[in-house]
């Protein structure tokens, strides 16, 4: 009993990763949770004691494994494909706060440049300001296309312009 057990955790653990990596539609995931059930039930037929140990290991388990699914898969070339994503996404981690800082430089670099309104603000739309397309916010009223535009505040990913 105990040898089928460990086959059906190591099936579990597969069938759990290639779910993550190739897209089965879930039925990796579900034939991975039907070994993980086996491997629970062999083990109390063979000693009540170790069937309990590995149901609680199995239950304390669960928040890991959906935390490093949720923190790795999206790096993953299927991740990226169903997130509409080419590149790997960067955490502040990656950088220390770097990121951050850059962010917050660029925001306040940003008031007072002026560009060119590429569709119309009513009341969002896009301009070109130091020749990068950025979406934006109309301080107020509608801004018409390819007039000038001047950066009035930024915060974050928003944008206020108002027409020069």
């Amino acid at each position: 009993m105990i040898e089928w057990a460990l086959i059906c955790a190591i099936a579990a653990v597969i069938l759990f990763v290639l779910e993550v990596f190739v897209p089965t539609g879930g039925t990796a995931g579900l034939l991975g949770t039907v070994a993980t059930a086996a491997f629970v039930i062999l083990l109390f037929m063979h000693d009540t004691t170790y069937g309990l140990a590995a149901a609680i290991v199995v239950i304390m388990s669960i928040p890991l494994v959906l935390y490093l699914i949720v923190r790795f898969w999206p790096d993953t070339p299927i991740g990226r494909m169903m997130t509409l994503r080419s590149e790997p996404r960067h955490s502040p981690a990656d950088h220390g706060d770097a990121g951050i800082e850059a962010t917050e430089e660029a925001e306040t670099t940003l008031v007072g440049k002026r560009g060119q309104s590429v569709t119309p603000l009513r009341p969002v739309g896009v301009c070109v300001i130091d020749g990068r397309r950025r979406d934006c916010i109309s301080e107020s009223g509608t801004i018409p296309a390819e007039v000038e535009v001047e950066v009035v505040s930024a915060d974050g990913m928003q944008v206020k312009v108002r027409q020069v």
